[in-house]
């Protein structure tokens, strides 16, 4: 029984992964396209970068500033996906916690009304 419990569990684990993949990698690009307080802070970041690199940089200087724009964007990067996987696992964990209240109260129902 044990067995069958930690696949289905693993079965479970696979599909979530999956499902929250889907939802980062497609649906979230879709609802920041269409978000405007993203595409605003999308148009500053860009107006700040270009009067940046208007100035007047060595070679050197401006490899320098577009490796750390690089490192700090994946940075950032790294962080969304944390906090959306957290908030994903998050919200299927409570899914699962109301399935069970929902599930163990109807059980004591049924208990109750076959007692009587």
């Amino acid at each position: 029984m044990k067995n069958v419990k930690e696949e289905e569990y693993r079965v479970e684990e696979l599909l979530t992964d999956i499902l929250r993949e889907e939802r980062m990698n497609h649906a979230l690009e879709k609802a920041l396209r269409t978000c405007p307080e993203y595409q605003e802070a999308e148009e500053e970041a860009e107006k700040a970068l270009e009067a940046f690199m208007r100035m007047d940089m060595t070679k050197e200087q401006e490899e320098a500033l577009e490796n750390c724009i690089s490192a700090y964007n994946e940075s950032t990067s790294e962080y969304g996906r944390a906090a959306y996987r957290q908030g994903f696992s998050d919200g299927m964990k409570l899914l699962m916690e109301i399935r069970d209240m929902v599930k163990n109260d109807s059980d004591l129902n049924t208990e109750n009304t076959q007692s009587e």
